[in-house]
């Protein structure tokens, strides 16, 4: 008996030091470490920086949960290279099937690695709006992506849509496990979701959170998004994996919304002052944050832009 013991301690050494390996070395190609986050949840972290041919565009989290009949994968990466990368990567992780694939916003950092799941038949949901916004944005981001990190790192890369769109919230059990899809309208982006693995209580927030990195608000619904980001706080939340940055506790969500709130203020008292929208006003509290330079100017920039286009709305120009 003590020789049976001492034979399932060893056998569970052994399968603790491998599954240590597979997530802490490289996997396929530049493919990043994978990072354990709870109990069958792991995410490949992006870069905290630009787009570059260092990073190879690889800037946004992909998240993976591996349930008892299957996988489901948060972003598909930001290339056709990229997320082959990922499904090797993940084929060492857990011998299960990738069984659904998810875009939770329109961003080329999360949704250009389509084309390789969609090679191996498998499904990828968004929110019916941000399938629109690919078809019309896409093009345009991923010839900035290619100028950004070079011809061979797009090389195959291409538009593949989602293949099962949803146009609310709703509930799914896929692979053994039950993820809420939450949607609450029009926010960092008109189709705009997050995950939630209600076993975990981790919640994957796609755009509607970057930590440490000054969020892409250039479509934003300021005021909707800040009420999303109170509602996601109400949640059991016990870790939140952000779009771009590193995982926090569900309490950093605050800190987004607080930069959403200061926005909001600095772009109207811009416009209210007839400032030029292309001298930023500042916001010294952010500016430690990656991105801070051209993320913020740009998100001051489209937000007077709104501001504009309301004024024009609400007071057309008399005919002559």
């Amino acid at each position: 008996m003590a020789a049976l013991t001492g034979w399932r301690s060893a056998a569970r050494l052994a399968r603790g030091v491998l599954l240590a390996a597979l997530t802490t070395s490289a996997g396929a190609g530049d493919t990043p470490p994978a990072q354990r986050i709870a109990d069958d949840i792991y995410i490949f972290p992006g870069a905290v920086a630009a787009p570059s041919s260092e990073n190879g565009g690889r800037v946004a989290n992909v998240g993976v949960i591996v349930g008892r009949a299957g996988v489901i994968v948060v972003g598909t990466g930001t290339s056709d290279a990229d997320g082959e990368g990922l499904l090797v990567a993940i084929g060492r992780l857990t011998p299960q099937p990738v069984v659904l694939a998810i875009d939770t916003y329109a961003g080329p950092e999360h949704v250009l690695g389509n084309s390789a799941f969609s090679r191996r038949g498998i499904p990828i949901l968004a929110h019916r709006e941000t399938d629109n916004y690919m078809v019309h944005s896409c093009a345009v981001c991923l010839r900035r992506l290619r100028d950004a990190v070079g011809d061979t790192a797009m090389a195959g890369s291409r538009l593949d849509q989602p293949h099962r769109l949803i146009d609310g919230a709703t509930s799914l059990v896929v692979g053994g496990r039950r993820l809420d899809i939450l949607y609450y309208g029009p926010t960092q982006q008109p189709g705009s979701i997050a995950v939630f693995d209600t076993a975990s209580g981790v919640l994957f927030a796609g755009g509607l959170a970057s930590f440490d990195v000054v969020p892409d608000a250039h479509d934003a619904d300021l005021d909707a998004w800040g009420e999303a980001l109170q509602q996601m706080r109400r949640l059991p939340l016990t870790r939140v994996i952000p779009a771009r940055g590193p995982p926090g506790a569900p309490g950093r969500l605050a800190e987004v919304a607080e930069y959403l709130t200061e926005l909001a203020r600095a772009t109207q008292d811009a416009y209210a002052t007839l400032s030029d929208a292309s001298e930023s006003p500042d916001l010294p509290r952010y500016t430690g944050w990656a991105m801070y330079a051209p993320a913020h100017r740009r998100n001051v920039y489209f937000q007077y832009l709104r501001l504009e286009a309301k004024e024009f709305a609400e007071h057309p120009a008399p005919r002559p």
